[in-house]
């Protein structure tokens, strides 16, 4: 190991001048090199095999995540359908359940049509049919909407459990 870095000691001692540049370098600072290539060697033929591993995993790689959004879009439009099957309140009336709040007094259901995709699209009173004494409820909610006579209140709760009306 001595002599082995004492031939690089050496070589920090040569020095040489550039015909080019005019400058001083030392030998051990000199990166040497011709026109024409070096004949290839095993550390050439071994990095290039690396390279080209790492490429096919890249392809690799590459098809396997489009497998997997695939899989995953098919897994979501099956889940969906799988919802819309079993779903006997929502899918009937072309109503998505997600758009769904439930309230359960006086109505079931608020639903926002397309607030799961951010494209409000209206809003939905859901009620299941009620005995005669209940219905009342139901028929002055709808004849408030019917004749206009709805508000929008932003009711603002701070950190202090104070609220505010805006």
């Amino acid at each position: 190991m001595k002599n082995f870095m004492g031939f690089f000691e050496v070589q920090r001692r040569v020095f040489g001048h550039c015909s080019r540049c005019h400058n001083f370098f030392r030998l051990s600072d000199a990166q040497v090199s011709q026109k024409k290539k070096f004949k290839e060697d095993w550390l050439d033929q071994l990095k290039k095999q690396e390279a080209s591993v790492e490429r096919a995993e890249e392809r690799m790689w590459a098809r396997e995540n489009g497998v997997r959004e695939r899989a995953r879009k098919a897994g979501r439009l099956e889940a969906q359908r799988l919802v819309k099957k079993a779903d006997n309140v929502f899918a009937p009336l072309k109503l998505a359940a997600q758009d769904a709040k439930p309230l359960f007094n006086p109505v079931n259901y608020l639903v926002i049509q397309g607030m799961h995709k951010f494209t409000y699209k209206g809003i939905t009173f859901l009620d299941s049919k009620k005995p005669a004494r209940e219905r009342t409820v139901q028929k002055s909610i709808a004849r408030c909407i019917s004749q206009g006579k709805t508000d929008w209140v932003t009711v603002r709760v701070d950190q202090k459990g104070e609220l505010s009306i805006q």
